[in-house]
């Protein structure tokens, strides 16, 4: 099976983009063909999975990765970044009404998994790559039962 993570940024070698890239090692870990592309390189072409994150820049989600989303015909996940996330759990619920929402909204009826992931500025936050990887197979999960 094909996925492909689409996501963009203003900072190419941040939160987002590595987050991206740990789905994608890890859906391929589990047998996917998955590529992280930036939205402006996407083509969503012959694929079975869109995994979709976008970034949090001053309350806004990224244009691009909402297109994409709205746009997609396939089964959706979608992420955001967001570093209102580790401020504990009135981040974490401000950031999924407030971002996630529209993500999934965007997703409709295609929308198999959703999740917030916390920004960071330096490094990653302890055990960030471990719940980007388990969110990873948690999606694929979901496409196994969809």
């Amino acid at each position: 099976m094909r996925a492909v993570i689409v996501y963009d940024t203003w900072r190419p070698r941040g939160a987002t983009t590595t987050i991206a890239s740990w789905i994608a090692e890890e859906l391929r870990l589990s047998g996917f063909e998955a590529l992280a592309v930036r939205a402006g390189e996407a083509g969503l072409g012959h694929v079975e999975l869109l995994v979709a994150g976008s970034p949090v820049y001053f309350e806004r989600l990224l244009p691009s990765v909402l297109k994409i989303v709205r746009s997609a015909e396939v089964s959706t996940a979608v992420f955001v970044v967001c570093y209102a996330a580790r401020l504990g759990d009135r981040g974490l619920r401000y950031a999924k009404a407030m971002y996630l929402r529209k993500m999934e909204e965007a997703a409709g009826d295609r929308l198999i998994e959703s999740h917030v992931f916390k920004g960071w500025l330096r490094k990653p936050p302890k055990g960030e790559e471990e719940k980007a990887r388990k969110w990873a197979r948690s999606v694929l999960e979901r496409i196994v039962l969809a």
